[in-house]
């Protein structure tokens, strides 16, 4: 099946969601204040560890499955902004901890808020059932991908 990408088809109305999401979290971050925030899960990653820090940048690039060098201009401007700081570490200087200060706590929360605003929205109206039907879905689609990508299927 190749793509179809017209008015209704399931490419079209994927890439149409995905964005209009993008969109979504982008506005509502702005209008709180956190516009500057280039990606507002590391937030929520490190404000749900026990003591809000995190090994290293690799690790994080790991759990946000992201490139380490997108959590690298991420990170630089979020130290820059005080949202969190790169801490010593005496064994390696090569890989330093990072912690979350107090205003990016404050910030996680604003974080948290407006994607529990936007999941509220986004699922208006569905039924458990439908929530286990899309989230099904999902995780096939996930599986897919991945058996895509680990068969080398690139033709």
């Amino acid at each position: 099946m190749g793509v179809r990408f017209e008015d209704g088809s399931p490419e079209q109305l994927f890439h149409a969601l995905h964005r209009k999401h993008s969109i979504a979290v982008d506005t509502l971050l702005y209008r709180r204040g956190l516009g500057n925030i280039g990606q507002p899960m590391i937030l929520t990653i490190l404000s749900q560890r026990k003591d809000g820090t995190i090994a290293s940048q690799k690790e994080l690039a790991k759990i946000l499955r992201v490139s380490p060098a997108t959590v690298t201009v991420s990170l630089k401007s979020m130290e820059r902004d005080g949202y969190i700081k790169k801490l010593v570490n005496t064994q390696d200087q090569r890989c330093k901890p990072i912690t979350i200060t107090e205003k990016g706590r404050d910030a996680a929360h604003r974080v948290n808020d407006v994607f529990a605003m936007l999941d509220a929205g986004i699922y208006r109206g569905f039924t458990q059932e439908e929530l286990d039907t899309v989230s099904g879905f999902y995780r096939r689609m996930l599986e897919n991908l991945d058996a895509v990508v680990s068969d080398g299927q690139d033709s």
